[in-house]
């Protein structure tokens, strides 16, 4: 394949690897979500169901995921996507997804959520004094939105 310079970098003729991975998971949860979805009612127009909306959601992912699929300009990148990179980005995310999780109910909300942000953002680098500014005020608003706001009920903080 003969490679060519667009934009900085080397590409090849081809599918942008990255994207269409991205985009392949998003049209799997989409996927998972409407058929999951689909065990709810959807109601009527009049009277919606408790599946519209899951419905709605899970179509609008995977027509998301397979519109980045088509407006992929067909080139891949030949030097940017090494698993290295791609694992400095991925295991901070997920990582904090674990976090939140395990801490969610041991610590309470809002040093999960903090935490969440502190561990996702080494995917951005070290972590800086303006992310755990981020980090409380994500917390904060999370607090007032989802605990006092919707009535969730996870303690903000366990003593």
């Amino acid at each position: 394949m003969v490679a060519h310079r667009q934009r900085g970098r080397d590409t090849d003729r081809g599918l942008n690897l990255p994207e269409v991975a991205g985009s392949l998971i998003v049209i799997a949860v989409g996927g998972v979500a409407l058929w999951e979805a689909s065990r709810y009612s959807f109601g009527d127009p009049g009277r919606i169901g408790p599946g519209f909306f899951p419905l709605l959601a899970a179509t609008v992912l995977v027509l998301c995921g397979a519109g980045v699929i088509f407006r992929s300009r067909r080139e891949a990148s030949v030097r940017d996507f090494r698993l290295r990179r791609f694992a400095r980005v991925f295991v901070p995310v997920v990582g904090s997804l674990l976090m939140f999780a395990l801490l969610v109910r041991t610590a309470g909300f809002m040093p999960a959520t903090a935490g969440t942000v502190v561990v996702a953002s080494f995917a951005n680098g070290r972590p800086r004094v303006s992310t755990l500014l981020l980090a409380g005020g994500v917390a904060v608003v999370g607090t007032l939105v989802f605990i006092h706001g919707l009535g969730i009920r996870i303690p903000a903080f366990v003593w």
